[in-house]
């Protein structure tokens, strides 16, 4: 029965001591070995878990549930961004969405190829940084026109005058002679397309119309259209003021202001000086005072003695002719210039002077100045020299045929080429050189 008895109480001993071991496995925390970082270990009582609590100040790592990271404070909450905006977090600045860019404080739709929809001329090209038209490369900006670089530095510019119609009267009645200005205007197109290089600016001697003061301006209108394909072709046109056009820039009443109104021209627009291809163009009113003391004259020597040292030549362009054979060879106007312009063109060392007037080409030297008479432009033509005039000093003398002068700018020398066609001629005829004069620069 004793025997029995010490069994009985083994058994119950060692079932005590498992029941003991079994009550410290269940208080075992979960939190004993689970780590966290920034946080502290909390236990989830139902599931028997640990997890991190994170410190004030810390939210839970999204890549690692051990580690707490610092919250940072969200610079974007309740702010207002318009449409193409977004709020920048790291800011709290409404900035541009993608594909927007801040134009005028306001953002706009980027615009990524600035020359899809731009329009360039055909001497030009886009500029896809900028979305501006620029010259392509052999082009140069001149004059606001992007125009092809003459490579072997040589130059040419035309200069030809009374291109005028004419009024004749028989038994009363005005008649009126039509100008063969086409004609001319038809053979410098054909130079300018044919001239290697690169004709781009045309100067008029004067007597562009019969009457400038033309209330109607019919006479303005033939002339303008009888240009305008020299204009089309990006042609700069500088003209002279000649007698008929009876240019008064004070005259607002009777048309004698036309002049001025229809062209833009540098300076005082009656006498002005353009620089081209190292040469000061010098274009002077000889309708006007140039005597001593006169605005014109004051200006003229400020030019003269006041030129750039780029420049190689000097050459003046006046209308009346200061030397001539021709029809106007015993003109009192052109003993006033020989006596008051002359001296000075001298003595400032001009090279050259264009004249028109006579309807006639003619070449003359007087005191180391060529002077050139080219009327040519499309008036009836003067046909032969007086008997008069200055022969001394005549080196050419040509009536009868319509032309224009080439000048030929190479370094320190011009060459200047008559080129014509006999007034009896067709319009096709082409025009030839019937003279050259080659001048050379001092300078």
């Amino acid at each position: 029965m004793f025997k029995y008895f010490i069994v009985i109480v083994s058994l119950f001993i060692l079932s005590c001591g498992s029941s003991k071991e079994n009550n410290n496995e269940k208080e075992k925390s979960p939190c004993e070995n689970y780590s966290c970082e920034n946080s502290e270990c909390k236990v989830d009582i139902g599931a028997n878990t640990a997890f991190c609590k994170c410190n004030d100040g810390y939210i839970l790592s999204p890549s690692d549930k051990h580690i707490c990271i610092k919250k940072e404070v969200d610079l974007c909450i309740d702010k207002q961004c318009n449409e193409n905006e977004e709020c920048n977090i790291n800011t709290g600045n409404c900035d541009c969405k993608t594909g927007f860019v801040k134009k005028d404080n306001a953002c706009v739709e980027e615009i990524t190829d600035l020359c899809a929809n731009k329009q360039c001329e055909e001497s030009e090209e886009c500029n896809p940084n900028t979305g501006e038209c620029i010259c392509k490369s052999g082009f140069e900006k001149i004059d606001d026109v992007c125009k092809e670089i003459v490579a072997n530095n040589t130059h040419s510019v035309i200069i030809y005058g009374d291109n005028r119609d004419h009024e004749i009267e028989i038994s009363g009645y005005k008649h009126t002679i039509d100008s063969k200005h086409p004609k001319v205007v038809a053979a410098m197109l054909n130079e300018i397309n044919t001239n290697p290089n690169h004709i781009e600016y045309i100067f008029n001697s004067g007597d562009l119309v019969w009457d400038g003061k033309d209330p109607e301006h019919d006479a303005w209108d033939d002339f303008f259209k009888e240009i305008k394909p020299l204009v089309d072709m990006g042609i700069t046109y500088y003209p002279i003021v000649g007698n008929h056009e009876h240019a008064d820039p004070d005259d607002h009443t009777n048309g004698g202001d036309n002049f001025f109104n229809l062209f833009d021209l540098p300076e005082t627009e009656q006498y002005y000086h353009v620089d081209l291809y190292g040469i000061r163009f010098l274009a002077l009113n000889s309708n006007i005072d140039i005597s001593e003391g006169s605005p014109q004259r004051e200006w003229l020597i400020d030019k003269l003695d006041h030129i750039p040292s780029d420049i190689k030549f000097v050459i003046a362009i006046y209308h009346h002719p200061t030397f001539s054979t021709g029809h106007h060879g015993d003109d009192g106007d052109k003993t006033d210039l020989r006596s008051i312009l002359h001296p000075l063109l001298v003595e400032k060392g001009v090279d050259i002077v264009f004249n028109g007037h006579d309807h006639a080409y003619e070449h003359l030297i007087a005191d180391g100045i060529n002077y050139i008479v080219t009327g040519g432009g499309g008036a009836i033509l003067d046909q032969t020299q007086l008997s008069v005039g200055d022969y001394e000093y005549s080196e050419k003398f040509e009536g009868k045929k319509y032309h224009y002068c080439l000048l030929t700018i190479d370094g320190d020398t011009i060459t200047i080429k008559a080129k014509g066609a006999d007034e009896r001629s067709n319009d096709s005829t082409p025009f030839e050189v019937f003279d050259t004069v080659t001048v050379q620069s001092h300078r």
